[in-house]
């Protein structure tokens, strides 16, 4: 049976490298630094990803990485959650809250209409301002 891969929002991508760079204490910039990260994920006694891994869902500028269940559960749980659905649902919310506010824009949300905004937020009050 294959392994499940999983496609990760740029927002939750960008807040497991902040919590990942927190976590074990500096930037990481290079594949010697993966190579680290990798290490301490093995010594904290988590399922092994590999320094190749770790680089190219960081590091690599293509945004066609689909990781594997246990690689985004090892990276989760070395930053202090259950397991990835946690943090997923965590980072959910929290983007959920940033987004109404307008401090992020989402790139893969495709908005259509007026009226898809007002179902996506689940408010009819712009769409009653409008007409």
């Amino acid at each position: 049976m294959p392994k499940p891969n999983f496609v990760i929002s740029g927002y939750q991508k960008n807040e497991l490298f902040k919590q990942l760079c927190i976590k074990i204490g500096f930037p990481i910039r290079t594949k010697s630094d993966c190579r680290k990260v990798s290490e301490l994920i093995d010594q904290a006694g988590l399922a092994s990803i590999s320094e190749s891994t770790i680089y190219r869902l960081f590091l690599l500028k293509t945004n066609n990485n689909q990781p594997y269940l246990h690689t985004l559960n090892s990276l989760a749980q070395f930053c202090g959650y259950k397991d990835w659905f946690e943090f997923e649902h965590i980072q959910q919310e929290t983007e959920n809250f940033v987004f109404g506010f307008g401090k992020i824009s989402r790139v893969d949300a495709k908005f259509k209409s007026l009226i898809s905004i007002c179902i996506q937020s689940n408010e009819l009050k712009p769409l009653l301002q409008y007409t």
